[in-house]
């Protein structure tokens, strides 16, 4: 283009930003019966006002009246730790330019069917309009409560939306960097900065992340970053109300118009609009409909606060949502509960991805979403037919598979194109490093969900889908016997599982006991001695079990059988639905007159045969690590037999009370020692694990004396905030020379776990 062309260009630019701003500014007045001046209607953060709508007094005050426009979801999220829960909102653009939020009560919520299919098509919609408060002169945006909606013209076909919704080849994004007027000193990071974190080329830049996401069938070619560019007006203008709210047209209009004089709009798909300062707490995505450059159009859309894009995460996240994604979940009711999906918990594990310039880096997708957006071939997608049993190899989801290997597998339930059980191989490689495992990983699919269409099969119930409930491997086996449905896996390589999907059994219901977890044993134990276990059991079968007795062996080798030397101790297990599992504990004790040497320990199922089970032969499972059994020495053992304590939940740097009760299991005196304390991820405690500030002295004790007392002590204020199981270890570091060194620790049972917060 010549000088002067772009010189005319950018005046029409201005003078169209001119009238555009002019045009809102007008249009933001009416209708009048949507706005009071009222202090006393509650308010919500964030976009939903669920909470307004509360006081029935105020809804359907207004006439009924019909808008037409484009629908967009937006979805707002909080950092970690914030306290803030997710939110979204359903917003019309309509044909005057105007934002209206629309509610939609549990009557009309049926109106939507699929809230992905209809996110972004244009809808004629009827309802009245809700009177909100203006806040210290600030008028919010219309809210109208849905009474019906229609797509305008026919509804699309399926195959149509899948279509329309697919997402391939070059995807432009303008990154627009602007100011508050009240902050325009503040730069957060030079125009440089942004550029390598969007058109990065390697790890964690945006341009590969989303190539390795859709196996290069998406890529931000053509995507520019501009500015840094100050808002016409301080952040109170966009960000008002107690508590705050986001103003996204006007932000979204201010922003565009402050880079339009460098911005052909109309050749970008996004745009991500970047803040130098905080907006409501929330970082936003969706889409959002704009006239630019005399071009209307749906552009895929952010809103972004500083510590929103200074983690490549949550800006993956976020464009994720403007690509049409929604989040998914655990079955638990918890958004960002799942640590399988950049679209749900991007934060946990972060030392793991953590980049020294682009922080928290998140995972892959999940297998639903990649084919939602079109990015999963139709080769490597096996659709179980009704009544098949078939056996298929499935690679990672974050690798194109070679050869005839499946990316993903689908379930139909009942037959229904809505409801669904997606399957895939998750590898802990590349952006998925940070995974909780390696596994196949089962989602339940219902795209009429408001949000989280797909969320994590976890049959132990635990509130936690990425732990080993959730994470099948070989020998284990999903069944859902109400829908004939079961994926056992056989096998597994170092890059793919081999499954086995069966739809439709016809084989008579019967149970089927599966022993998939036991807990590792102590180093070492003195022949004579006892220490601590568990396990977990799951009726993969097709019927209910009976009462079964699990039973404990040490083997020279991982494959355990009835020839292996049995432990004293036994775990009664009750009667199983299918499709549930049982976890519980157990002290079992080592017979005087095993052998020193190193074994194995294992567990099996209904090791007396009391339950006639569809596979006999995959009750038992080792132990991942092993016991050294010695000699009984004239020692001490020092163990704690007691720990307590009342707090459940307590900040970094707090201090909480512990009682404890330290024995002398062992058949001479101990002398002093020290008792330290610990947090764990899991019940195993170990010298590895958070120490806290804070230890409890033990006298000398003779042999079979206890001794119990409380100490206060302190959480380091560099621990990450989460869940955790609280131990306590005798002999804390070792100076006593004991019979057993691997019974000194003690994990609390009531309460069970402690929540460490920000």
């Amino acid at each position: 283009m010549l000088k002067g062309e772009q010189i005319i260009r950018q005046c029409h630019k201005r003078l169209h930003a001119a009238l555009l701003l002019f045009t809102f500014s007008l249009l933001s007045l009416t209708p009048s019966t949507m706005y009071a001046n009222s202090d006393t209607l509650p308010a919500t953060k964030g976009l939903s006002r669920t909470a307004q709508l509360a006081n029935k007094s105020l809804l359907n005050v207004g006439p009924t009246e019909t808008f037409s426009g484009r629908l967009h979801i937006l979805y707002g999220d909080a950092p970690s730790g914030s306290g803030l829960p997710p939110t979204s909102g359903y917003m019309l653009l309509d044909d005057h330019a105007r934002a209206i939020e629309l509610f939609f009560g549990e009557q009309a919520q049926g109106l939507l069917g699929s809230p992905m299919e209809i996110n972004q098509q244009r809808v004629s919609v009827t309802g009245r309009a809700a009177i909100l408060p203006i806040a210290n002169g600030h008028t919010p945006v219309p809210l109208v409560t849905v009474q019906a909606l229609q797509h305008e013209g026919l509804k699309p076909a399926a195959n149509a939306v899948a279509a329309a919704l697919a997402v391939s080849g070059s995807q432009p994004w303008a990154t627009l960097l602007c100011r508050f007027k009240d902050s325009a000193e503040v730069t957060p990071h030079p125009v440089e900065w942004f550029k390598t974190l969007m058109l990065g080329t390697s790890a964690p830049g945006l341009e590969h992340y989303w190539r390795e996401l859709s196996f290069n069938n998406v890529n931000l070619a053509g995507s520019a970053v501009y500015g840094w560019y100050t808002l016409p007006n301080p952040r109170s203008y966009y960000v008002s109300g107690s508590p705050e709210q986001l103003n996204h047209q006007k932000a979204a209009t201010d922003c565009t118009a402050a880079a339009n004089p460098d911005v052909l709009f109309p050749t970008f798909v996004g745009i991500n609009l970047m803040f130098n300062g905080q907006l409501d707490g929330y970082a936003w995505g969706g889409s959002w409909t704009m006239t630019l450059d005399g071009v209307t159009k749906s552009f895929r859309m952010t809103w972004l606060p500083p510590w929103g894009y200074e983690n490549q995460g949550p800006v993956g996240h976020e464009m994720g949502h403007g690509f049409g994604l929604p989040h998914s979940s655990g079955d638990y009711g918890q958004t960002y509960d799942s640590r399988w999906d950049v679209m749900s918990d991007i934060w946990d594990n972060c030392r793991v991805s953590r980049d020294p310039i682009y922080g928290c880096v998140g995972p892959h997708t999940i297998s639903y979403h990649k084919d939602f957006l079109g990015w999963v071939p139709s080769a490597q997608k096996y659709t179980a037919s009704p009544n098949t049993d078939q056996t298929i190899t499935m690679d990672h989801i974050g690798q194109l598979a070679s050869g005839t290997n499946y990316l993903m597998a689908q379930i139909p339930i009942n037959g229904s194109t809505t409801q669904f059980y997606t399957v895939e191989t998750r590898r802990l490689v590349g952006y998925d490093a940070k995974l909780p495992g390696e596994a196949i990983v089962i989602h339940r699919v219902d795209t009429a969900r408001w949000d989280s269409d797909a969320q994590v099969v976890d049959p132990d119930r635990n509130g936690n889908p990425n732990d080993v409930g959730a994470m099948w491997v070989t020998s284990e086996t999903f069944v859902d016997p109400t829908n004939g449905i079961s994926v056992s896996v056989l096998s597994s390589t170092a890059t793919s599982f081999v499954v086995r999907i069966m739809l439709g059994d016809a084989r008579p219901p019967s149970p089927d006991l599966v022993m998939f977890n036991v807990v590792n044993p102590p180093a070492t134990v003195a022949m004579g001695g006892s220490f601590l276990t568990g396990d977990s059991i799951y009726n993969s079968g097709t019927a209910a079990a009976g009462a079964s007795t699990t039973r404990y062996r040490l083997s020279i080798d991982a494959t355990i059988t009835g020839g292996d030397i049995l432990l004293t101790g036994t775990r009664s297990v009750p009667s199983l639905a299918a499709g549930i599992s049982h976890s519980g504990s157990v002290t079992v004790t080592v017979p005087t007159s095993v052998p020193v040497g190193t074994y194995f320990l294992g567990a099996c199922a209904d090791d007396l045969g009391a339950i006639i089970e569809s596979n006999e032969t995959n009750n038992c499972l080792a132990s991942k690590t092993t016991i050294q059994v010695q000699a009984v020495p004239a020692r001490p053992d020092l163990v704690v037999s007691k720990l307590s304590f009342k707090i459940t939940a307590v900040r970094r740097g707090a201090r909480l009370t512990v009682t404890d009760t330290t024995k002398n299991a062992g058949s001479t005196a101990a002398g002093a020692s020290t008792t330290r304390y610990r947090l764990s991820i899991d019940a195993t405690i170990t010298g590895g694990d958070i120490l806290l500030t804070g230890t409890r002295s033990v006298p000398s004790l003779a042999a079979g004396i206890s001794h119990s007392g409380s100490v206060t002590v302190t959480v380091p204020t560099s621990v990450p905030a989460g869940t955790y199981y609280l131990g306590a270890c005798a002999d804390d570091p070792a100076v006593v020379a004991e019979a057993n060194e691997g019974n000194n620790c003690l994990v609390s049972n009531n309460p069970k776990q402690i929540i460490v917060r920000n």
